[in-house]
């Protein structure tokens, strides 16, 4: 579980970025600077399902914010952190895709710049509808 929740934590953040216009292409890219063999070839039906997921994910996140925020201790900004954290695993357990693919999809998204770009379109392209 706590894996799932990193990849989700990951792949939020990766979806938040690109949302709001914060990452730039190079955030898509490995630390290394290399660019290594991800899957990109996903379904349009699997990349659809990872931005509504992700963004589900996100607005977790967003409504959670301001409650870790105001937390009175750093004992209960954690356990508001691991409710978040378990929500979130929750949105995509019930998605229609499953963790790996989730995960997966966020992968090839911090890998390759040109994939980035289109998920990333697809995900500013949802919010305008």
């Amino acid at each position: 579980m706590r894996t799932s929740a990193k990849a989700i934590l990951a792949a939020a953040a990766i979806a938040t970025a690109g949302v709001g216009g914060l990452a730039t292409d190079a955030a898509a890219q490995s630390s290394s600077g290399q660019q290594q063999q991800v899957k990109t070839d996903w379904s349009d039906q699997k990349l659809q399902g990872f931005v509504q997921t992700a963004m589900a994910v996100r607005d977790v996140y967003s409504n959670w914010r301001p409650k870790i925020k105001n937390a009175e201790s750093d004992q209960e900004r954690k356990q508001l952190r691991q409710k978040a954290n378990d929500e979130a695993v929750k949105v995509v357990k019930d998605s229609p895709l499953s963790i790996d693919t989730y995960t997966k999809i966020n992968r090839a998204m911090r890998k390759d710049p040109e994939f980035y770009k289109k998920v990333r379109g697809m995900m500013q392209s949802q919010m305008q509808q």
